[in-house]
């Protein structure tokens, strides 16, 4: 995290001028700084969602495969029970 520079107060009887230039610089100083910091944020929001979404998906395809091998196996073992028996 970037941490904005300590801002001198400005000299007593500046004028307008130099004061609006001020705060024109600080501004963006603090934009700039803003969007630094909601950049990181999203980045590590972006990583956390990353992880889970793939653990989310890990976990359904297997139970896809764990669903695909249990049924073929009940439904053969019924077929051949049958033929057996016939």
């Amino acid at each position: 995290m970037v941490v904005a520079e300590q801002m001198e107060p400005p000299p007593r009887g500046a004028s307008t001028g130099e004061l609006i230039s001020r705060l024109s610089e600080q501004t963006s100083t603090l934009i700039r700084d803003e969007m630094r910091l909601a950049t990181a944020e999203l980045s590590a929001k972006a990583k956390h969602a990353g992880a889970g979404l793939g653990m989310f998906g890990a976990g359904g395809l297997l139970a896809f495969f764990g669903a695909a091998g249990v049924t073929p196996g009940s439904w053969t073992r019924g077929v051949i029970t049958r033929q057996v028996s016939a």
